[in-house]
């Protein structure tokens, strides 16, 4: 077999250098390296090792983005210290419906009282507090309101997490995608390499033919390479946002996951519709509601409160106890 070396200014004359010297010190640099492999060979064998029984590797299937979404949702810090505000403020509901304590009260007089039953020297009495009723109604209203609010604000922060795997999540599956096209154009390039140096010996193509398809093909092998790497910087950054251990495999998302198996532009009621239910406008006037309902509660403290109870008095003798009236 016979190689040839063809450059593009000897191609156009039609002059070519055999590659006869080149084979020949090609041999004379292999045979040390061969022989050496010979001696190496030549080696008596030594005794065979036993095997050792392979450790199975812990399999952890990758996640999926459902699985992320629920591991988020179970150890958030911020959805836990809300759901503990959220219990709080139902156990008021219990306290402000309840009336206030019996007040049980004792006078005793050291130096006693006339009056014209008798001098009064001991007092006991028992009242209990009725607020206006109005003020339960409004006190109840006003930790519903807040409890409303609290369960609103959960629903907007667990769609703002949501919305910070999502994004990343969606952002892998383009960087994916398109690495994955540039990967199918750079072996349809690589495909046509042979084609065009078949063309540069006979003539047909030149040799910046050959170095312009060789340029392209590395320039979309970086191309490649720097969505990778922004790939897996991107899910870096989805793992620390969603609490995930550091080596934690994430499965290969799709587009179907992220925007739907619909690419239709969505209509006006739909997206009015949509921003009708945005938990962060939801939120919003729940906080309102929950303000009315606190202007309600305290424009009822105006009204007054009653208090309904009994004393019993302990009296001496009377001073004339035959005459009426006297004391």
């Amino acid at each position: 077999m016979t190689f040839y070396l063809v450059s593009p200014a000897r191609l156009r004359r039609g002059v070519s250098v055999s590659f006869g010297a080149f084979a020949a010190l090609a041999c004379g640099l292999l045979a040390p390296g061969l022989a050496l492999s010979a001696g190496k060979s030549a080696q008596p064998a030594q005794p065979a090792q036993p095997a050792q029984p392979a450790q199975p590797a812990p399999s952890k299937a990758p996640l999926q983005l459902k699985q992320i979404l629920t591991h988020l949702e179970r150890t958030s810090p911020e959805l836990a210290a809300i759901d503990a505000q959220i219990a709080a403020m139902s156990a008021q509901r219990e306290v402000v419906t309840k009336y206030p304590e019996p007040t049980v009260s004792l006078a005793v007089q050291p130096l006693p009282v006339q009056t014209r039953v008798g001098p009064q020297r001991l007092r006991v009495g028992v009242t209990q507090g009725v607020p206006w009723l109005a003020k339960f109604d409004r006190r109840v209203e006003l930790v519903d309101a807040q409890v409303a609010a609290a369960q609103s604000r959960k629903k907007a922060v667990l769609a703002r997490l949501q919305r910070d795997v999502r994004v990343p999540w969606s952002q892998l599956a383009w960087l994916q995608a398109t690495a994955d096209i540039v990967a199918q154009q750079s072996a349809l390039l690589v495909g046509l390499e042979p084609s065009v140096l078949a063309r540069l010996r006979i003539g047909q193509a030149n040799y910046e033919d050959a170095q312009r398809l060789r340029l392209a093909i590395g320039e979309l092998d970086q191309r490649r390479e720097s969505l990778l790497d922004k790939r897996r910087a991107v899910s870096a950054m989805l793992i620390a946002t969603a609490g995930l251990q550091p080596s934690t495999a994430l499965a290969e998302p799709s587009f179907a996951q992220t925007a739907g198996a619909s690419s239709d532009v969505p209509s006006v009621a739909s997206l009015a519709g949509a921003l009708a239910a945005n938990p962060e406008l939801v939120a919003a006037t729940s906080l309102i509601e929950a303000a009315r309902a606190k202007v309600a509660a305290v424009d009822v403290q105006r009204m007054p409160d009653f208090a309904f109870g009994i004393d019993w008095i302990v009296v001496g003798e009377a001073v004339m106890p035959n005459v009426a009236d006297s004391g």
